[in-house]
């Protein structure tokens, strides 16, 4: 899924398609009663999170379809991750303020609250 959010080398949008999946695979993994399993299911979250993160940051500037694709792909990512997890994993809290603030600078930028 990350080199799906990182790839920029076509205009068709493979990521889209792909999110229901990632949707499901954030719910349905079973999380053991065991430490081990929470920290690693936490660590993915948080991977995953971050790629998105830096994916975005790193279309800072640039313009066309390619990279509106990416980052509004990247964008819908992060939000679906940050709204399926479970309460008990944990985010820290300067990711979400990223995660807000690249979404209100998107609006801002846009002029409209529905373009992306």
């Amino acid at each position: 899924m990350t080199d799906l959010l990182k790839d920029e080398s076509s205009e068709i949008d493979f990521v889209g398609p792909t999110l229901p999946s990632l949707k499901t695979i954030l719910v349905d993994i079973p999380i053991a009663k065991g430490a081990d399993t929470e920290d690693l299911y936490g660590r993915l979250v948080h991977g995953l999170l971050s790629s998105c993160l830096l994916n975005i940051d790193a279309m800072s500037g640039r313009s066309g379809l390619i990279s509106a694709k990416k980052i509004k792909n990247n964008m819908l990512a992060a939000v679906l991750i940050l709204t399926v997890i479970p309460p008990s994993v944990k985010v820290s809290q300067a990711v979400i303020e990223h995660c807000c603030f690249l979404i209100t600078q998107k609006l801002l930028d846009s002029g409209e609250v529905g373009s992306f």
